[in-house]
């Protein structure tokens, strides 16, 4: 059994939608307050913008995922 770990980072755009960056085998030892900090600060730069063009304008969310994986064969 394998257990995998991602930073699910959510961001808010100017046309009021929602996009995500999930980032592998991130440090568990992360806090929240860390995590916000320093995705407004990527949004303060104004460098990240969704698939269409929707320029970031704030953090949205974060989550730590797990994923479990049982190898049947």
């Amino acid at each position: 059994m394998a257990v995998t770990k991602k930073l699910s980072l959510v961001f808010a755009t100017d046309a009021e939608t929602t996009f995500t960056i999930s980032l592998d085998a991130p440090n568990e030892s992360l806090r929240a307050e860390q995590v916000m900090m320093k995705m407004e600060g990527i949004v303060e730069k104004g460098v990240l913008m969704d698939a269409k063009g929707n320029e970031a304008i704030g953090a949205h969310s974060a989550a730590m995922i797990s994923t479990e994986k049982t190898v049947l064969f």
